[in-house]
């Protein structure tokens, strides 16, 4: 089993990781040496020498592996002990996606939201429903539903020609009509910086904004100001009365 670290947010590219090595075997494993490569890199191995894991019983092992700071590293991780009667177990692969490189979309067409993103709700969907012709990311924005918010992963480094573009809809949940702001609640573009930076409000619309939701409108934020940078967007949809549907595309 391995738990990992938060690679986009490590000044040294890398990411921790934590390996549980079992001993099922009937002898206590006084040695052994993990080996890790990294896509093509050059393999490192590091010996242990005092863990002595009894038969039957588990350790813990941490690990700093580097990792890249853009896009996704592959690792393959594997044990090697004196006497291993059992091979085909010794050895682990994932992926880690550290930054999605740009330039970088998602259409949700693949009918769900990619584990890379976060949303706020349970009631959040993914869906070609009620009067949409492709897949989008949806809720029912109601009393006991106020806020639909979705932050994409971390995104970069941003270039100065870098374009933020999505699209949104309001839709009557009773009638499949679409609605405008003045029936509608606020929609919101959030951007933080980094990894530790807080999200802020960089672009709104509400009941007094003039734009309308009327089938799937457009907005576009250059990202200019965030060039050489990696960020992180929420764009939020907060209810302020009726019962409709927030898309987003």
């Amino acid at each position: 089993a391995y738990a990992l670290g938060d690679p986009a947010c490590t000044p040294d590219n890398s990411t921790g990781i934590e390996l549980v090595i079992n001993n099922i075997g009937l002898e206590v494993v006084d040695s052994f040496s993990l080996s890790y490569q990294v896509n093509s890199e050059p393999v490192t191995t590091q010996i242990f020498t005092d863990n002595g894991i009894p038969a039957g019983q588990a350790d813990l092992i941490n690990l700093n592996i580097p990792v890249r700071p853009v896009g996704t590293s592959q690792v393959l991780v594997w044990l090697n002990t004196a006497n291993d009667g059992n091979l085909a177990n010794d050895t682990l692969f994932f992926e880690i996606e550290s930054t999605q490189e740009m330039p970088f979309a998602e259409d949700f067409e693949s009918g769900t939201l990619p584990n890379t993103w976060t949303v706020n709700s349970a009631n959040a969907i993914v869906t070609n429903g009620h009067g949409n012709t492709s897949y989008v990311l949806s809720q029912n924005l109601r009393l006991q539903s106020t806020q639909l918010a979705v932050t994409t992963p971390y995104l970069g480094l941003i270039e100065t020609t870098d374009t933020l573009r999505f699209d949104y809809r309001f839709v009557d949940f009773a009638t499949g009509q679409d609605i405008t702001f003045d029936q509608a609640g606020i929609l919101e573009v959030q951007v933080a910086i980094g990894c530790e930076g807080d999200f802020a409000s960089v672009f709104r619309l509400d009941q007094t904004s003039p734009t309308t939701a009327e089938d799937l409108a457009t907005i576009e934020l250059p990202l200019s100001v965030y060039a050489g940078e990696i960020i992180r967007v929420r764009i939020l949809s907060t209810w302020a009365g009726g019962n409709y549907w927030t898309d987003l595309d």
